[in-house]
């Protein structure tokens, strides 16, 4: 006669951690929300003070910064994910690595389906407070991009653990803060985007 295997019940450690996982994820949801919300209804606010930092800040970035902004923007959007990735692969971490590309990946359809969904039939409050024209054409500010990478390097755990989750999270809030300096993204539009990436990249962690 065989002995069933005992039943493993969950050690106070993982009940611990999944409470703090669900809890982010709530807080997570509440925060995209809130930028809705807030695209709505501080429009005006929100403008203004996008308005200051640029026109405070605008001399010491044309000082400082060599290279033109987008090109900042874009050798860091594309060394996060390959430094993260192949951080997670020279470990053996198959399975950190397959989060991280799944949470960037969700990161992108979810952003991609926010964008359109507000684009097509959106409150006109929110879509005036999301609207930029940067790029001389007025469009829904919400970054696909920025999505992309909150999503991956939530997927890839956290920030205490990996010294590359950490320093490519300071770069990707750095970069976020430049496309909102150059009229890229509202900030509304900027913390919504890094949010609607984050909440996929906690859902596969």
């Amino acid at each position: 006669m065989t002995t069933a295997p005992p039943v493993q019940n969950p050690t106070p450690n993982t009940t611990v951690a999944g409470k703090i996982a669900l809890a982010a994820l709530a807080l997570t949801v509440v925060g995209a929300a809130s930028m809705l919300i807030l695209a709505a209804y501080a429009h005006a606010t929100t403008t203004a003070v996008t308005l200051d930092v640029r026109n405070a800040l605008a001399v010491v970035l044309r000082q400082i910064l060599v290279f033109p902004l987008q090109t900042i923007e874009g050798l860091a959007t594309f060394a996060v994910p390959v430094a993260v990735i192949l951080s997670n692969l020279l470990r053996r971490s198959w399975r950190t690595t397959g989060e991280a590309l799944l949470g960037g990946l969700g990161g992108f359809v979810l952003s991609l389906t926010t964008l359109i969904v507000v684009a097509n039939w959106g409150p006109t409050a929110i879509v005036a407070g999301l609207t930029v024209t940067a790029s001389g054409t007025a469009q829904v500010g919400v970054s696909t991009v920025f999505a992309i990478l909150s999503g991956l390097l939530t997927g890839a755990g956290e920030r205490r653990t990996s010294q590359t989750v950490r320093y490519g999270w300071t770069a990707v809030w750095i970069i976020v803060g430049l496309a909102v300096l150059r009229g890229a993204l509202t900030l509304p539009g900027a913390v919504l985007s890094m949010l609607l990436g984050r909440l996929p990249g906690l859902v596969v962690r």
